[in-house]
């Protein structure tokens, strides 16, 4: 069942940057389902000021192809070496695979400090609607 996990924490090596977005969704993603979700809501992400972006293990390659062929309106990065996964504390075993990035999202406010987020198991699917609810809230 997904819950928030940690809030108003910075996030691991996270930097303010001048001008950068109120507020930052981060998702570390595990399938592409999660990716086209992302991609066909963000307009509501934009209207609220929130830049999302999508992190997996796979490689700078693989996104180049989704990125193309699924059209994704958004940055996908890469986290081949899975620095983001052991920083951010989401690295587990998954039918014997190791290193494997558990579902998540995190909102990240421009100075890096998490403001919200949520771990869900591999068969959910993220429910984007509290990710939006939890930025409408922190941005009122």
């Amino acid at each position: 069942m997904a819950g928030p996990v940690r809030a108003a924490a910075p996030a691991p090596g996270a930097r303010g940057r001048p001008g950068a977005a109120p507020l930052l969704s981060l998702r570390l993603v595990v399938d592409l389902h999660e990716l086209e979700l992302l991609r066909d809501r963000k307009a509501e992400f934009d209207t609220l000021g929130i830049r999302p972006i999508g992190i997996s293990c796979d490689s700078p390659w693989t996104h180049i192809a989704w990125t193309s062929a699924l059209d994704f309106n958004f940055p996908l990065l890469s986290d081949w070496n899975r620095e983001a996964t052991r920083a951010f504390g989401l690295e587990h075993t998954f039918r014997g695979f190791e290193g494997v990035c558990q579902r998540s999202a995190f909102l990240i406010d421009a100075d890096g400090t998490v403001r919200g987020a949520w771990l869900y198991e591999i068969t959910e699917v993220p429910d984007l609607d509290v990710v939006l609810s939890a930025a409408r809230a922190g941005s009122s």
